[in-house]
């Protein structure tokens, strides 16, 4: 009897609980059952089963339902003052991606012609004249960073990728000639040796 009525006053004490903003939902009053006695639930007429079109929910401690009778949470309105206008979204603007942040990837092989590159739909092989081609449209564009990959001939490859170190080697003479016609522009390597490795590894493989 002591648990049941604890129980009810709690419920009580919670269910008169309100939210700023938000009506106050008060449970009725709960009467505690007598020890041994028992409550029989109400029985339901077919006239009201048949009224019932939709399905009611008993309303929730500091939630709002809405015509549906289903939770509803009221939202915050975002505030689009710094979105009002092309000028005061530049004057808010944190990031800003210029051509001048962009780096350009290009594919070279020893070749003296360019090469489509099945696996990468678009995109080539260049050959070093067409390289410098390509340095010279995208610098026009704003674009001063520029990447090489390398595709090395099958015979110079080795586990030990001899071919890196070569002075006369392709990307050293790629690099030398970007530099000597676009001498403002930023040539970037790949440092793996995967392009130069027989194993297809970015390091020496060993035996064992």
């Amino acid at each position: 009897h002591e648990g049941n009525l604890s129980a009810n006053m709690s419920l009580a004490f919670v269910g008169s609980l309100a939210l700023p903003g938000t009506s106050t939902f008060t449970r009725p009053a709960v009467t505690p059952a007598r020890p041994g006695s028992t409550v029989s639930p109400k029985k339901s007429t077919p006239s009201a089963t048949a009224a019932k079109d939709v399905p009611t929910r008993e309303p929730l401690p500091h939630l709002r339902v809405n015509e549906k009778g289903a939770i509803w949470v009221p939202q915050r309105p975002r505030p689009r003052r710094a979105r009002v206008s092309e000028g005061m979204r530049s004057l808010v603007r944190e990031n800003r991606v210029l051509p001048s942040n962009l780096i350009y990837p290009l594919f070279i092989h020893t070749k003296d012609y360019n090469e489509a590159i099945e696996a990468m739909p678009g995109c080539e092989r260049h050959s070093l004249s067409s390289v410098l081609s390509e340095v010279a449209a995208a610098r026009s564009l704003g674009v001063s960073s520029f990447i090489l990959f390398p595709k090395i001939p099958e015979h110079l490859k080795s586990n030990a990728a001899d071919e890196c170190h070569n002075e006369n080697g392709l990307i050293p003479r790629a690099i030398a000639e970007i530099k000597s016609r676009f001498p403002d522009v930023l040539v970037w390597t790949d440092v793996a040796l995967d392009p130069y490795s027989d194993q297809g590894h970015d390091g020496m493989v060993s035996a064992d």
